[in-house]
């Protein structure tokens, strides 16, 4: 479960690196990332009561 999130994190991020976006816009876009990828794993370990460390 865990690692699948990271898997699509890490596909999600992928294009960012590699694009023409502007520095500022890559590090927004990263960090709303970042947060949406956080608010996952809370709610997912809130339903599952699974710990992931």
């Amino acid at each position: 479960m865990i690692e699948a999130l990271i898997g699509i994190f890490v596909v999600c991020l992928l294009p960012l690196v590699f694009s023409k976006i502007s520095f500022k816009k890559r590090v927004m876009i990263t960090a709303v990332s970042f947060l949406v990828l956080a608010g996952t794993f809370i709610i997912a370990i809130y339903i599952t009561g699974d710990k992931p460390i």
